[in-house]
């Protein structure tokens, strides 16, 4: 099994020092490539069933993968084979955790910087800022 835990940032870039974490690890199954996509199939079943939205799914013989993300904890889940077909690796991140008995820092993202508009002047020519008047981009 390999993992990695990682410092966790909101979605403004916040940083609390909390000790909250994302986790990423993934283990290797060794089945039988002629097995992969109904291995495959019962998993997609039995995470449908815990609430997660499929995102990517391929189903052959001997060629697995998959995508999900949900359930109770929110997490993603990948699920591919590996190498020459002999495997499968399964895949799991998760959102922001806090480790057991710690308060969490309550943070906020700091504020958008104004940007200076000077007013128009009554009767002022207005000109387009658009460079390029035939291309909707400017």
């Amino acid at each position: 099994m390999d993992k990695e835990f990682y410092e966790c940032f909101g979605k403004d870039h916040e940083h609390a020092t909390d000790g909250r974490f994302d986790l990423s690890y993934s283990v290797r199954a060794a089945i039988s490539g002629g097995e992969h996509g109904k291995a495959l199939h019962a998993m997609r079943k039995k995470l449908e069933a815990e609430g997660y939205k499929i995102n990517g799914y391929r189903e052959k013989p001997s060629q697995a993968l998959m995508d999900a993300k949900g359930g109770s904890d929110n997490l993603f889940v990948s699920v591919e084979t590996y190498g020459r077909g002999n495997a499968l690796v399964f895949s799991v991140e998760t959102p922001c955790f806090l480790p057991p008995g710690v308060k969490q820092e309550q943070i906020s993202a700091p504020a958008p910087s104004p940007t200076p508009v000077a007013p128009l002047l009554v009767g002022e020519p207005t000109v387009s800022a658009n460079r390029f008047p035939d291309n909707p981009f400017g």
